[in-house]
């Protein structure tokens, strides 16, 4: 998109505020956008100045001009150009100022550059548009000449789709605008190709406005066809000296935040909205047509969006949730086929490698698929192209975790806490990691819980109060006990009853714990519902109290059925179901399993090894459970 920023007369911020907008288009930490800022103030140019280059340049647009007018070709545009320090933001500047530079501006004839069949039939505008398009900027921001020229006629009426029309709100300049505006407005609109978008904004307005500034306020939006203005401040701070304050670098350290640099991102959001192009702009269409269950045309802006600019992590993400509404295997296919092709053009793209390999994972059907080694692989050579993507190696983890290879699940979750120091989420992941590496990993997962912070309620209080007590700590685990707190929703009475039970037989009191669950089972202010009826199945299992767990699950054989199934072959009762049968009836279940995977290390370390062999069934079906969360 071709933005000329215009102005009538000097003085008005133009150039100021075409540089700091490139910078918040260039640096959007969501949607970066590609531009070029274009210096066509060739009598007074100044984007050299704001976007210096890394090393001395001798040529620029003039130098461009007028090869082209000496030889009639086009040369190579990209050899004016050059990249600015701010990543994704380029050059296109006037020239080396000096005696040269001087003499070839003097020497162009800009309306030589047109036929005498009109304006629009010019060949050079044509072809330097054309090359900059195939360059595949976003935007390009054109810094116009003022005043009533042939450079300012060629950047409003020959370059923009959107032209933003700069001015102050003095008696001088809106009069001004009353003659000038109407003439650009009939010439946009005839123009070949179709009009363009005036955008007006009111610049360098004063914080102690003044009657007469309301009433030229009213009188600009009355001639620019709209309701309100646009406008930015001015800051006496910032406006002494040029200078990039919408730098992030720059504006993350300005405390209060200034108003100049909110006005700024008004009206950036503003043209952005005018560019359809745009992948912020794209991304909240796609996001209209899902809401309105227009599915297919999200898909194919999406897909859309994504060729152009495969490296942008929110693209992928809405991938993902577009997969996620109908993961069947006829849209899959369509979703690989499009990771694919953007891999043949970009092979060390990490998030279509991750996407591709979240892709594999619906693939999978157990815990030793080939489709899950497949996706470790490829996530492991995503890491390679991108080894500060903390996502990377979250999804690695669980890959691994559901192969059931713990260690190496560890190891990419303290990768992510390297990028992400103290992320809940992750640390939480880790614990139960270290959990289900059994005892002689507690220690490291009683450490990791003690960093959480203590609003994460029973997240991190019930395992630790159940650690320390495995340990036979008995005040910590109290302690820890106590500071767990219910959720509203929960019923408090029947969960204090069940940890106080689990604590009991964790301290050898299994009797005491077996009088609690019955007080509990039949209590009639507080009686359990069926998530309680369930925990207390698993109980009866932990106490290694079995036929009573299987009469528990047989009073609600339709409900509890896994939960029977599994009583039963952890009981070794005549008749038990296969460990494979316990697995199927378990698949596509959620439980929590922690209790039973500290039994299972209570039976290690009481040498019950029959006992030990058939509860490692629990770390299959976590590594089933896994799965099936990920796919």
């Amino acid at each position: 998109m071709f933005v000329t920023f215009y102005s009538y007369k000097g003085g008005v911020g133009r150039t100021m505020a075409l540089a700091n907008i490139a910078c918040l288009l260039a640096e959007d930490k969501r949607h970066p956008q590609r531009v070029l800022v274009w210096d066509f103030d060739l009598e007074a140019p100044g984007l050299h100045r704001l976007f210096p280059p890394s090393e001395p340049r001798r040529f620029g647009f003039v130098d461009l001009a007028h090869q082209f007018a000496s030889s009639g070709k086009l040369p190579d545009v990209g050899e004016y150009i050059y990249k600015s320090e701010i990543s994704g933001l380029e050059v296109l500047p006037a020239g080396f100022l000096g005696d040269t530079y001087c003499r070839k501006l003097q020497e162009i004839d800009w309306l030589s550059f047109f036929t005498s069949d009109g304006i629009e039939n010019d060949v050079f505008f044509r072809d330097i548009m054309g090359a900059l398009r195939e360059k595949d900027y976003d935007y390009v921001l054109i810094d116009s000449r003022t005043g009533l020229n042939d450079q300012a006629g060629i950047c409003t009426q020959i370059l923009p789709d959107l032209l933003v029309f700069l001015f102050r709100l003095t008696d001088q300049n809106v009069d001004g605008l009353e003659h000038l505006v109407p003439a650009i407005q009939a010439k946009l609109e005839t123009r070949q190709g179709g009009g363009a978008r005036i955008l007006p904004v009111a610049s360098a307005i004063s914080s102690s406005a003044t009657s007469g500034i309301h009433k030229n306020r009213d009188r600009v939006a009355k001639l620019f066809g709209e309701e309100s203005l646009d406008y930015v401040r001015f800051d006496p701070d910032l406006c002494r000296d040029e200078q990039l304050f919408c730098r992030h670098d720059v504006s993350d350290q300005m405390w209060p935040r200034p108003a100049i640099v909110q006005d700024y991102e008004t009206v950036e959001n503003k043209i952005r909205r005018e560019n359809s192009k745009d992948t912020s702009t794209a991304t909240k269409k796609l996001v209209e047509l899902q809401r309105r269950g227009d599915e297919a045309s999200a898909e194919s802006i999406l897909f859309s969006v994504l060729r152009r600019r495969p490296m942008l992590g929110d693209l992928w993400r809405r991938f993902a949730r577009l997969l996620e509404l109908d993961p069947s295997p006829t849209r899959r296919e369509k979703f690989k086929r499009e990771v694919e092709t953007i891999l043949e053009n970009s092979p060390r793209n990490s998030y279509a490698i991750e996407s591709k390999a979240n892709l594999l994972l619906h693939e999978a059907e157990t815990p030793s698929s080939e489709s899950l080694v497949q996706a470790a692989d490829l996530l492991n050579r995503a890491i390679e192209y991108a080894p500060d993507r903390a996502g990377l190696y979250r999804a690695l983890a669980k890959v691994c975790a559901c192969q059931g290879d713990l260690e190496a699940a560890v190891s990419s979750i303290r990768n992510t806490l390297r990028l992400v120091p103290d992320n809940a989420q992750d640390l939480l992941t880790l614990v139960g990691l270290q959990i289900r590496q059994g005892a002689r990993y507690y220690t490291s997962a009683i450490d990791t819980l003690n960093l959480l912070p203590p609003q994460l309620g029973h997240r991190k209080y019930v395992p630790l109060s159940y650690l320390h007590a495995f340990f036979g700590e008995t005040k910590k685990s109290i302690d820890a006990f106590e500071s767990f707190v219910p959720e509203p929703e929960e019923n408090s009475q029947q969960w204090h009853r069940l940890f106080q039970a689990h604590l009991k037989i964790l301290a050898d009191l299994k009797d005491e714990g077996l009088s609690i669950a019955e007080q509990a089972l039949h209590s009639h202010e507080h009686p359990p519902d069926f998530a309680d009826r369930g925990n207390w199945i698993e109980f009866y299992i932990c106490a290694e109290e079995f036929s009573h767990a299987a009469m528990l699950a047989e009073k609600e054989p339709e409900v509890f059925d896994e939960l029977l199934a599994l009583t039963q072959y952890l009981g070794m009762s005549e008749g038990a179901p296969t460990r494979d049968k316990v697995l199927q009836l378990w698949r596509g279940k959620s439980w929590g399993f922690q209790e039973l995977l500290l039994l299972r290390e209570r039976m290690k370390r009481e040498k019950k090894h029959e006992y030990a062999e058939r509860l490692e069934i629990i770390e299959q079906l976590i590594c089933e459970q896994k799965l099936e969360r990920l796919s």
